[in-house]
């Protein structure tokens, strides 16, 4: 008669997966999932605020009447504004990126 092999090698390899082990590869999977998502919202959310920071630091160095730092804040802003929208743009893929497209896709 056969007997089940008790083999650690791994030639059992093609079989199929018990209860158990399914059920744990599901489980990180969807743990792996939900935190990538809470992951990605949080950043967005800082990214929006790093976004509306650099906004009112920009609006900041324009109204104001004589520069109290020069054009620090103004430089400041601009620079955090557009760092903050590019990254928004590429994380989230806001716009269509054009160098990836084939002739298939288009």
């Amino acid at each position: 008669m056969d007997e089940p092999s008790t083999d650690p090698s791994g030639s059992d390899a093609g079989a199929a997966p018990g209860t158990d082990e399914q059920y744990i590869v599901v489980r990180r999977a969807v743990e792996d999932a939900l935190w990538s998502v809470l992951g990605t919202a949080v950043y967005g959310v800082f990214l929006a605020f790093l976004l509306v920071v650099g906004l009112s630091l920009a609006a900041a160095g324009v109204t104001a009447d004589p520069l109290p730092g020069g054009l620090a804040p103004l430089l400041a802003g601009a620079v955090l504004t557009i760092g903050a929208g590019a990254e928004l743009v590429r994380t989230f893929g806001l716009f269509p990126s054009v160098r990836g497209r084939t002739a298939e896709q288009e």
